[in-house]
């Protein structure tokens, strides 16, 4: 929880949040170090009521220490101060320094962070989407070393392995248990004479849905019928897929003093990205684009690496990639917003499935 103080400096004059009346009130003492360079400040921090409980005076106070440039040239002296605990007690501080001045609060306000848990609580669907590497780089599903293999029709493949275990975690934070399933890198029926980099699993590319985890098990498995693996693998349209998705669910900033736009409570959707990958990549720069332009959107990308390919250097930077400004690595891009853009969070992450 953050705090945010209005403050004014006492200028002897009465004010209607001194501590005669009750309200908040804060003493500072500077020590200085014996070049005069640097100074440590106790600030003391008291908040008092009065005219309650036969009239006593109330306060609590909270110390802090933070170093400072030095604000008197004078030498440090040791001295003693009555100042007031828990329900009128007095009791002595010791202080070093001089007494410089007082600092009164005249305003707080309380700006509260929340937690992921919180969302969860406040009703947060968390949506997921897969993509899935189809190109050769996985061989051919005949052969028995192949990712895809399906050589043994009751074994499940090593892409299935990766969707039943990450599914079963995901779908406890989806009521609906609706999933939007794509595929990159095949040529797809009927002509299967262009490679697709985003088709869905279901065939009809407006209706990508399936029902529950077998529902994604039965379309990866008629897909793996159907098309035929080729490549280069890029999943740059699946990334723009879910960034078309996501922004829907952007959510409109609050107006001054936390009043919302409206008064209808907004669908809180956040999108979990799969994309599962052998490790061959082409058109590094595409990738990190549609990643750049996620940041403001609700969504988060996990790239889970499939097989014992030694090709996931790209993935394993990726992460930390995205959260430079990339003119180190990008210099003919500099003139791009939205390559330049300083990066706000980390969008992807990249799992190695084993």
């Amino acid at each position: 929880m953050r705090s945010t103080f209005l403050m004014g400096v006492d200028d002897g004059s009465e004010d209607p949040f001194s501590s005669e009346a009750g309200g908040f009130e804060s003493e500072g003492n500077v020590q200085t170090s014996p070049t005069g360079k640097s100074s440590l400040r106790q600030t003391t921090m008291r908040q008092t009521t009065k005219g309650s409980l036969a009239n006593r005076s109330f306060a609590s106070e909270k110390r802090s220490y933070v170093s400072e440039a030095s604000l008197s040239q004078s030498s440090p002296s040791l001295k003693r101060s009555a100042t007031s605990g828990g329900f009128g007690e007095k009791k002595d501080t010791l202080f070093f320094g001089t007494q410089v001045g007082t600092l009164r609060i005249q305003d707080m306000i309380l700006d509260r962070a929340y937690t992921f848990l919180d969302y969860v609580r406040g009703g947060l669907e968390l949506r997921m989407m897969l993509g899935i590497d189809f190109t050769r780089s996985n061989m051919d599903k005949q052969n028995p070393d192949s990712l895809h293999s399906l050589v043994d029709m009751d074994l499940p493949t090593s892409y299935e392995t990766a969707i039943i275990a990450l599914g079963s975690v995901l779908r406890s934070y989806d009521t609906t248990d609706e999933y939007a399933v794509y595929g990159f890198g095949a040529r797809i029926p009927p002509s299967h004479s262009v490679c697709s980099n985003c088709f869905a699993l279901t065939g009809d590319f407006l209706h990508p849905q399936v029902h529950g985890i077998d529902g994604i098990l039965r379309a990866y498995r008629r897909s793996l019928q159907v098309v035929h693996m080729h490549g280069p693998s890029c999943p740059g349209d699946v990334l723009e897929l879910g960034s078309y998705y996501a922004r829907n669910y952007m959510q409109e900033p609050e107006k001054e003093g936390g009043v919302l736009r409206s008064n209808v409570p907004p669908d809180m959707n956040y999108f979990v990205l799969i994309v599962l990958t052998d490790g061959d990549i082409v058109n590094e720069k595409r990738i990190v684009q549609e990643l750049k332009k996620m940041q403001e959107y609700p969504i988060s990308v996990f790239f889970i690496g499939i097989g014992t390919s030694k090709d996931f250097d790209f993935w394993r930077e990726l992460p930390n990639a995205t959260a430079l400004d990339f003119d180190r690595d990008f210099e003919k891009t500099k003139k791009d917003t939205v390559m330049s853009k300083k990066a706000v969070r980390r969008v992807a992450r990249f799992v190695k499935f084993s």
